[in-house]
């Protein structure tokens, strides 16, 4: 067999040829035989490397808790204070989130008792601050038919707000300053009664020092009460004046 290479002639033997050609056969499947052992792919789809690559960063973005803009964040729920007396299951003071309604308070305290007037409150009225609710019965409410309501909540619960819990009374009987705070020189044995940790027995008594001795010059004279100690003290101080 000639061959013309660069203006020669080369002879090779047809042999020589055939082998080279088995030859190179071989070695190309081989190579096949090897890529496809290995798994490996040979095309690359420039698109789908490029999905691919978006869906594992967000896949990250999701692990770590993140989203586009910054990071994920919740603010934290003010809790409120609110004292519940009157006509409750289990009066005292409970905490609620701030904006809670008073339906919520009343929950709180154990639901309201048989005797509650219940349909002259305004039980989605929002609670947003520290504060006091008497829940009125209905024979109260019959004796003081007409009389206003405090900031929308109905003619049969007393509220108040200010620092710590303060009583805002609907009796319009003076005992109570603007602040909402009772006022130990006027007050009457019932309201003294509404006060954390003062029952009837209690208020009796400050009564009766104040009948005996005068008014009282300073909250703190308060303490001069038999049965009135620090302790009390200091869970009625923020509600209570002599002004």
């Amino acid at each position: 067999m000639t061959i013309h290479l660069l203006g020669r002639e080369i002879t090779v033997k047809r042999e020589i040829v055939a082998i080279s050609a088995v030859l190179i056969i071989i070695i190309a499947g081989i190579i096949g035989y090897s890529i496809e052992r290995s798994g490996h792919k040979i095309i690359i789809d420039a698109e789908s490397d490029k999905a691919g690559k978006e869906e594992i960063s967000i896949e990250k973005d999701e692990q770590s808790g993140t989203v586009q803009g910054g990071l994920e964040t919740q603010e934290p729920v003010e809790e409120i204070k609110v004292y519940v007396v009157g006509c409750v299951k289990n009066p005292g003071i409970v905490t609620l989130k701030k904006g809670d309604l008073i339906n919520d308070a009343i929950i709180a305290a154990g639901g309201a008792d048989e005797d509650a007037d219940l349909e002259n409150i305004n039980l989605v009225y929002k609670l947003t601050s520290n504060a006091m609710l008497r829940i009125r019965s209905r024979d109260e409410v019959r004796k003081d038919s007409g009389k206003g309501s405090e900031a929308g909540t109905g003619v049969s619960i007393e509220t108040g707000t200010g620092s710590g819990a303060v009583v805002i009374s609907n009796e319009g009987n003076g005992s109570n300053n603007n602040d909402g705070k009772i006022n130990i020189n006027t007050a009457t044995i019932d309201e003294l009664d509404t006060l954390p940790g003062i029952g009837k027995a209690t208020a009796r008594e400050i009564v009766d020092y104040r009948e005996k001795n005068g008014n009282f010059k300073d909250i703190t004279d308060i303490m001069k009460v038999p049965g009135i100690k620090e302790g009390r003290f200091n869970n009625i101080k923020d509600l209570i004046t002599v002004d």
